[in-house]
């Protein structure tokens, strides 16, 4: 049985009978895949210390019948610490599910491996707001997914935005809509200029470039909000994570 090597981000783990464990990871070359740990829950088994949530690891893997089997792995940096900050935690734990949920087994989105990596990277310095971060990795996964926003122009006029206007931000049509062409949807929220501004910053650039950001905490907030119910309306989810992060603001 030939070995397969790769380095990957544990997203997602799952018992699977009596000691095995069943573990979804985003690799760097192959993909959203799936791999079995054999016996990884048994007491002092040899890959259980690896073999864990937010851990960017080196893998070796064989082919199974239904999924890859792990045969190695070793930790090249652990993105994210079950005892840190909950909110901060619970973020990756979200972006995390976000990529599961919306990308398929084997389906390659050149950029993705790096954009999470990052991103749950950047979640444990303390200093960078959370709901930038998240922001953040939402517009960008939105791009590589072909449903970003419309940030530049009215989507009813497809006029060029002039800030001294008022804009609304529609779900359903997917980005700024301009006072003139508001009436097209009665449900698009108002949205100011410089939460405007703020989501074309968080879209353009990298993760890396959130701790640079000074912002009013209430800008920050209202972005946030704005770019988390976009997601949630054209992925038409709310994933578990969001749910309790929500539920514990």
């Amino acid at each position: 049985m030939s070995e397969i090597k790769t380095t990957g981000i544990i997203i997602k783990k799952t018992d699977l009978g009596e000691a095995d464990r069943l573990l979804t990871v985003l690799s760097s070359n192959l993909g959203k895949i799936k791999m079995v740990g054999k016996g990884v829950r048994k007491p002092k088994a040899k890959l259980s210390a690896w073999l864990d949530m937010f851990r960017y690891n080196h893998l070796t893997l064989a082919k199974g019948k239904t999924f890859y089997i792990a045969t190695g792995a070793q930790t090249e940096e652990l993105l994210l610490k079950e005892g840190m900050d909950w909110d901060r935690l619970a973020v990756g734990y979200y972006l995390c599910e976000l990529v599961d949920k919306n990308v398929e087994e084997d389906q390659e989105l050149p950029g993705l491996f790096e954009l999470l990596r990052e991103s749950l990277k950047q979640l444990g310095i303390d200093q960078i707001p959370e709901l930038l971060i998240r922001a953040s990795f939402e517009l960008k996964f939105l791009e590589l997914l072909g449903v970003s926003p419309e940030l530049e122009r009215c989507v009813v006029t497809e006029a060029e935005l002039n800030v001294e206007e008022q804009y609304f931000f529609s779900m359903r049509m997917g980005g700024v809509i301009s006072q003139g062409g508001s009436h097209r949807d009665d449900f698009a929220r108002e949205v100011g200029v410089n939460e405007i501004k703020m989501m074309r910053v968080l879209k353009q650039y990298p993760v890396s470039a959130v701790a640079k950001i000074k912002v009013d905490s209430v800008v920050i907030a209202k972005t946030a909000l704005c770019i988390s119910d976009f997601v949630a309306h054209v992925l038409e989810a709310r994933t578990k994570s969001m749910k309790v992060s929500e539920e514990m603001a």
